[in-house]
């Protein structure tokens, strides 16, 4: 029999209560002041109306037959309707705006549904059981393309256990292509929520067999073989929270493990002596990375970059401060005073190292611009920064709100 954490076990016939995954994970329970904490190499936890969302992607629609999977690891409390991940807005009774929706129906029963609007369709199935609140499950289900309930199956603890249908309508023919977003934790239009933990959640778009499933369960990202990557859309381990400022409406930074880095970005500094920012003006979306060496932003080394309004960004730099106490700050805006984007670090403290920012740009009607200095009017800093490095993350990232 597979092992379930920490000496459970469990068989075809009796499931019982996993242990905490084992491949890297510490747990805690939120003790800060936030009501959504991502804890460090452990698991996000979600208060009712937390949510993160990923932008409607193409990578998470499965038209015409294709197959796909989605599992989490997740620990509910209280249990009841749950949305754990999906593409849905629960609007109505047709099923507009929905796609797919992995789930605890009511009672806590696990489940995965699929929509066909244009048909007012939907098929699935479900573990015909309630499970327990304050308990680790690993659910995962799996869809192979097909137009029956029977092409959904559902597997607990690494085990296939569905045994009814959740279905409605009739004549699904395939999901269709809507501009839901995919959500964690709450559906888009926030009908249902979910309060509790989660990690290690995962899409791909093709079938997994039993067998993977036993062993992915167990793994986080950086565990996973080359075999169970195949087809891999995204893994989000959420196990960090990168928390933002003020810029932007949303409170977090939820990275794709799976994402991948686009060509490097920055080529070279030119010196300026003042404002490097009003010659930035052609047609929105330009980006300037400066770094100040003396007070009011004077001494800046800038460069032009063009970005795209709405995809993620990751800049790396190694700091070495000469003198000088204050912080370096990262700002993104429209000039030194306004805003038109989101960060996920604000301040950077004074040390040496190696330092992280992302950022998105969302302003599309004029030039924004990534700064790095230590903002108006402060003391002179004396620092050097060195592999300085500005790419596209090329995966789907989210934001926690």
């Amino acid at each position: 029999m597979p092992k379930l954490g920490l000496g459970n076990a469990s068989s075809s016939s009796s499931l019982v209560t996993p242990g905490i995954p084992t491949s890297g994970l510490k747990l805690r329970y939120d003790n800060s002041t936030r009501e959504t904490e991502f804890v460090t190499d452990g698991a996000a936890y979600f208060v009712s109306g937390d949510r993160i969302t990923v932008s409607d992607s193409s990578d998470f629609t499965f038209t015409a037959g294709n197959a796909f999977s989605v599992g989490c690891w997740f620990k509910p409390n209280p249990i009841g309707t749950d949305h754990l991940i999906g593409k849905t807005n629960n609007t109505s009774d047709s099923h507009a705006n929905n796609e797919w929706y992995f789930h605890l129906a009511s009672g806590g029963k696990l489940c995965l549904q699929c929509f066909d609007p244009s048909e007012s369709a939907i098929i699935g199935r479900k573990y015909n059981t309630s499970l327990s609140s304050n308990v680790w499950y690993y659910g995962l289900a799996t869809y192979d393309g097909g137009t029956t309930d029977h092409s959904v199956r559902i597997y607990l603890n690494g085990e296939r256990v569905d045994d009814s249908n959740q279905n409605a309508g009739s004549g699904f023919a395939s999901m269709d292509n809507t501009a839901t977003d995919l959500t964690f934790a709450r559906t888009a239009n926030g009908s249902v929520n979910y309060q509790g933990y989660m990690c290690n959640a995962a899409i791909w778009n093709r079938r997994l067999i039993e067998p993977e499933i036993k062993s992915i369960m167990w793994k986080q990202y950086a565990d996973l073989s080359t075999s169970e990557k195949v087809n891999l859309v995204s893994w989000w381990n959420l196990d960090n929270l990168t928390e933002f400022d003020s810029v932007g409406t949303d409170n977090g930074f939820v990275l794709d493990n799976n994402a991948t880095l686009g060509s490097e970005l920055i080529t070279g500094f030119t010196n300026g002596s003042s404002y490097p920012f009003d010659t930035f003006t052609s047609s929105g979306r330009d980006i300037s990375a400066a770094i100040e060496t003396s007070g009011d932003w004077g001494g800046c080394a800038s460069n032009a970059i063009n970005v795209t309004a709405g995809e993620w960004y990751k800049c790396t730099f190694d700091l070495t401060y000469i003198s000088g106490t204050d912080n370096l700050q990262v700002v993104i805006g429209n000039g030194p005073s306004g805003a038109s984007g989101e960060r996920s670090n604000d301040t950077f403290t004074s040390t040496n190292g190696a330092n992280t920012v992302y950022f998105k740009i969302t302003d599309t009607d004029s030039a924004a611009y990534l700064q790095i200095g230590t903002g108006e009017e402060t003391d002179v800093i004396n620092f050097s920064m060195s592999n300085i490095s500005l790419k596209k993350i090329n995966g789907n990232t989210g934001t926690l709100s």
